[in-house]
């Protein structure tokens, strides 16, 4: 039989026999309500209790994972009190002190440096202006890791008349090079030693910018006593003494 068929045979019955249905009992009423008023509670009980469950089960790995570490302090670190910065001076430092009494508006470059026989020797350029004189001035500055001979200077007051035509020569203590000032227009300059022995020719050197004469260095030789400046055709543009 088909279900729809079957439904609407039982609905026939029923309002066939409905005049037949008596009501139940008030007891049996007031029975059934009872029932379903515990079981519902049985079953809003049994709802708390699984939400309940359920929310501690959530919450409780939640709150192992956000619980913070505890701090862990670690003791002081002894700190060191601060070491004083010792000052180095270079040497071109050390020579604007030596001439600071001498020289305003220093220039100082340095040139070279080098060790003979267990002895350190450097050479710098000054430039400046005398603090009496007010006339500009051109030095060659030298140390030497000397006991009692620890600098050493040659200076050279610009001459316009006669457009700085002038020279020194200096070092060989110790046999250190031999160095000067030439004049600005110098390609080389001659040592010369007495009469009969051979003299050396060394190339003249720029100082740097602001700097009117040139400078020479040489190994030293035994009598060297005369420096001449050549100019590039090798003429004599000046001479030392």
């Amino acid at each position: 039989m088909h279900e729809n068929e079957l439904r609407r045979q039982v609905a026939e019955l029923v309002a066939d026999h409905a005049e037949q249905a008596t009501p139940p009992p008030v007891a049996a009423i007031r029975r059934r309500g009872r029932l379903r008023r515990a079981r519902q509670a049985s079953g809003v009980i049994l709802l708390i209790v699984a939400v309940v469950a359920g929310l501690i089960a959530v919450q409780q790995p939640l709150r192992r994972q956000v619980t913070p570490a505890p701090v862990v302090t670690q003791p002081p670190q002894p700190t060191q009190p601060p070491q004083p910065t010792r000052l180095v001076l270079s040497f071109a430092d050390d020579v604007q002190a030596m001439l600071d009494t001498t020289l305003v508006d220093m220039t100082v470059v340095v040139l070279d440096r080098g060790k003979v026989s267990g002895d350190v020797w450097q050479l710098a350029a000054v430039r400046g202006t005398g603090r009496r004189s007010r006339q500009p001035k051109e030095c060659l500055a030298r140390q030497l890791d000397t006991l009692g001979r620890p600098f050493g200077f040659k200076c050279l007051v610009e001459d316009t008349n006669r457009a700085g035509a002038r020279m020194t020569l200096g070092g060989g203590i110790h046999k250190i090079p031999l160095w000067g000032l030439a004049p600005q227009g110098t390609a080389r300059v001659r040592l010369q030693g007495p009469k009969g022995t051979t003299p050396i020719e060394v190339p003249a050197r720029t100082i740097g910018p602001g700097f009117q004469r040139r400078y020479y260095i040489a190994l030293f030789k035994e009598g060297i006593r005369t420096a001449v400046a050549l100019d590039g055709q090798g003429n004599e543009i000046a001479h030392y003494p």
